[in-house]
């Protein structure tokens, strides 16, 4: 069915073992068959309905899970959250939608293992991190929540690839181009190599 749906982005496992694939269109999230040969649509987000209302939401990049749903990230620097619902018709709905650096895209996302934040690698080769431990109650008409982790860090060019640690507060940064790897302490915001 890929024809049907472009080309695709990202995709993530979700929590109940789902695959959510993002497109620029949709995320579609499918279930599939004890084979793991073939699977089926569970349900579906189209974005032309669910964002069209929204300042905060634009081009879907990229796409990361969390302990209650995902995250999706897109151009200007905007970050959609999305929780499990309890629905079976409707698995997932937004929660909210903010807007870091509307100069940027996110083009990665990484969910640190305490599911507290979410790791935004930018291509102008910044990091920000999202506060996702109380996204239910922060106010999205309000200021930006995006924490710069290193303004401007110490990558020469776009970072290409960002993992968060299981086991320390830490991060890890690649800049193919200048064949750098960086290690970031997110609770300090200063890399330690």
């Amino acid at each position: 069915k890929k024809e049907q749906e472009g080309n695709f982005l990202d995709h993530v496992w979700t929590k109940q073992k789902l695959l959510a694939v993002l497109s620029s269109e949709r995320i579609l999230v499918l279930k599939y068959n004890k084979d793991l040969q073939t699977c089926e649509p569970v349900f579906s987000i189209e974005f032309d309905e669910v964002y069209k209302d929204s300042r905060d939401f634009s081009s879907p990049k990229t796409i990361s899970r969390y302990n209650k749903g995902f995250c999706v990230g897109g151009e200007k620097g905007s970050l959609a959250v999305y929780e499990r619902s309890g629905d079976p018709k409707e698995p997932y709905v937004l929660i909210k939608t903010f807007r870091g650096h509307e100069y940027d895209t996110i083009s990665c996302l990484a969910t640190s293992p305490n599911n507290e934040n979410v790791a935004c690698m930018n291509t102008s080769g910044t990091i920000n991190m999202f506060p996702l431990s109380f996204v239910d109650t922060l106010d999205d008409t309000k200021d930006n929540f995006f924490k710069d982790l290193v303004y401007r860090g110490i990558h020469r060019k776009e970072i290409s690839s960002l993992d968060v640690s299981v086991s320390r507060p830490i991060l890890v940064t690649c800049d193919t181009s200048d064949r750098q790897i960086s290690i970031w302490n997110y609770l300090n915001w200063k890399c330690e190599f």
